[in-house]
């Protein structure tokens, strides 16, 4: 067994092994979509989801006035897991700051929107 290829092989096995987060934020009614990676998720009464973004999306999310996401979609080795919306958001939180990489979790207390 040989040494892997460092540009090749790992970040093809590290993007493999994180659940990717694409959620269809909307902002003051602006479309703004969102990608963080998976960091938990509760898919109760009251879903949450926690996913590690740029601090400045962390930002920019929390301190929108209206805001709401259609749903959000994990993706994880090719498979698509879909979480329909509408959401609004009850509660925002921003933990586990990462200054040096410029990321941090942002978590969401979401409620189910009414169509």
């Amino acid at each position: 067994m040989g040494v892997p290829d460092l540009e090749l092989e790992i970040p093809e096995l590290l993007e493999s092994s994180f659940v990717q987060v694409l959620a269809g934020r909307s902002m003051s009614g602006a479309s703004a979509p969102l990608v963080g990676t998976l960091h938990s998720i509760s898919l109760d009464v009251q879903p949450e989801i926690g996913m590690k973004v740029e601090i400045s999306e962390a930002l920019s999310t929390i301190r929108a006035t209206e805001l709401a996401f259609s749903g959000f979609d994990l993706v994880h080795d090719g498979t698509n897991t879909s979480i329909p919306g509408p959401f609004t958001v009850k509660a925002a939180r921003v933990s586990d700051i990462d200054v040096v990489n410029q990321m941090c979790v942002l978590h969401l207390q979401l409620l189910r929107a009414k169509r």
